[in-house]
């Protein structure tokens, strides 16, 4: 049986289409939700929320943000900053 909550959760991923529309497809059609595939229903709307606050420009993209002073390793022996 697929409770409320996983219900909502299937909705939302097949709205946003692709793979994720595919995966809550066929989670719907089992008719029953694992905890493993509510667990991957969750991260998927997690992702796809993110996404979606991204491009309505809510919050900046999710890069590995790194300070100033960061540089790659070969930036640091091209300056002679390598150890």
């Amino acid at each position: 049986m697929i409770t409320e909550k996983q219900q909502r959760l299937i909705e939302k991923c097949k709205k946003s289409g692709y793979g994720w529309k595919a995966f809550a497809e066929s989670v719907e059609n089992q008719g029953w939700c694992s905890h493993k595939q509510e667990e991957k229903l969750v991260e998927m709307w997690q992702k796809i929320d993110h996404a979606q606050a991204v491009k309505a420009g809510n919050i900046k993209p999710d890069y590995n943000y790194c300070y100033d002073s960061c540089i790659s390793d070969s930036e640091a022996y091209i300056s002679g900053d390598y150890y």
